[in-house]
């Protein structure tokens, strides 16, 4: 069964700040360990774009596109 797991934290640059550069940041991600499906690969992609689209940070997929990717991946789940 694979692994799922996600991390928020705050971390901190060792150099000196900068204009507009603070030391500390957050950083974020999300690992998938135990599988080499492609599936697996779909489910992170369509999570980054999710997360990035009701960020509003930018418009990957229109969602057009959008809904061809999530039908690809489910196809591919089912498969797998």
């Amino acid at each position: 069964m694979p692994l799922r797991l996600y991390y928020i934290i705050n971390c901190f640059r060792h150099e000196k700040p900068q204009a507009g550069r603070y030391r500390e940041f957050y950083q974020f991600g999300v690992e998938l360990f135990g599988t080499t499906s492609a599936a697996a690969d779909a489910q992170i992609i369509a999570l980054g774009a999710a997360f990035l689209r009701r960020a509003s940070v930018c418009r990957l997929f229109s969602d057009s596109t959008a809904s061809a990717a999530r039908s690809a991946a489910q196809t591919i789940s089912e498969r797998s």
